[in-house]
């Protein structure tokens, strides 16, 4: 149990330093990332599970 409080600890401070730059965040859960990912057919990488967080996810993604 003391590893999920540090790392939920973890998570609100990064969030607290993002949104310290003034720059906007989102934030999602697992579940609601690979549902965004996999209904648009993408692979499971970092940078497309970045793209399908939050309220922001456009419908389609262009990449080349």
């Amino acid at each position: 149990m003391k590893n999920v409080v540090r790392v939920n600890q973890t998570r609100k401070e990064i969030k607290r330093r993002l949104e310290a730059t003034g720059l906007p965040v989102e934030e999602d859960t697992g579940g609601r990332t690979k549902y965004k990912r996999s209904i648009r057919n993408l692979p499971k990488t970092h940078w497309l599970d970045a793209v399908c967080v939050g309220k922001s996810t456009p419908e389609t993604l262009k990449i080349r």
